[in-house]
């Protein structure tokens, strides 16, 4: 008697099913691995990004109608600082012309729109460096530095006057990875001479 050895259909379709359940599982773990690998990457990017940025801002004079290094009195002292609700940059200034703090107040740059101080792209071998991560910014007077906005009086982030002008701003950089990580940093500017 010749007895022939082999799998029958239902054997090889099960084989099958489980062959493509465990290929599934792996693929779903390799995945999920390489994501968990970049994500450090991303946060050291999104930091350096948001240390460059701040460091930018710090290195500006603290307003517009403030005196420079011993050039004429502080704002606040004859001429008021910039009020609360005119924070931003000035009509026709970009941030290559930006000249003061407070003109980076809202200023927000996405993907390859996010710029050096100059406003040329930031681009590696024809790739924008930061695809994927959003950069934006926010400048209030704090002069408790408690992190709160000093004009805004009920706490629901919009100013109630307008017309607040203190000695110390906060600014405020908040950087978003694409895995959607927020990495804030900030710091302080005074009105000194």
């Amino acid at each position: 008697m010749n007895v022939s050895r082999g799998f029958t259909l239902i054997e090889v379709v099960v084989g099958m099913v489980v062959f493509a359940i465990v290929m599934f599982a792996a693929v779903a773990l390799f995945v999920e691995q390489s994501r968990i690998s970049i994500e450090p990457l991303w946060q050291t990017r999104g930091a350096t990004l948001g240390e460059s940025l701040l460091a930018e801002i710090m290195a500006q004079p603290f307003d517009e109608n403030a005196g420079t290094l011993g050039q004429g009195p502080r704002c606040n002292e004859g001429t008021d600082c910039t009020y609360s609700g005119s924070l931003g940059p000035d009509a026709g200034e970009s941030r290559g012309t930006f000249d003061d703090v407070d003109d980076y107040h809202l200023l927000s740059q996405v993907n390859g729109g996010i710029t050096d101080s100059l406003g040329n792209p930031l681009i590696i071998d024809g790739h924008p460096v930061y695809q994927g991560f959003q950069v934006q910014v926010l400048v209030h007077y704090d002069d408790n530095m408690d992190g709160v906005d000093d004009d805004d009086l009920n706490g629901d982030g919009l100013y109630d006057t307008g017309a607040y002008h203190g000695n110390m701003k906060r600014v405020l950089v908040v950087v978003t990875t694409p895995s959607g990580e927020r990495i804030a940093l900030s710091g302080y500017r005074g009105n000194l001479q």
